[in-house]
């Protein structure tokens, strides 16, 4: 009877572990793309920029010529 009991006790951890580290896992993936998503936001951001200044450049460019 006791072992029976200590071993639905260590399977409750088990399951309660392999929940936390899933757990765990999904918030650092979630953390990643979070972190990704603003990398990439940072380069379109800065790619619009540059065009921005290319454009205005041109313009300015074909105004003199």
């Amino acid at each position: 009877m006791n072992s029976q009991l200590m071993m639905g006790h260590s399977l409750v951890q088990i399951v309660a572990l392999a929940i936390l580290s899933l757990n765990v896992t999904i918030r650092l993936i979630s953390y990643k793309i979070e972190k990704e998503h603003k990398r990439v936001q940072a380069v379109i951001a800065l790619v619009d920029y540059y065009v921005t200044i290319y454009q205005t450049g041109d313009d300015h460019y074909a105004e003199h010529h």
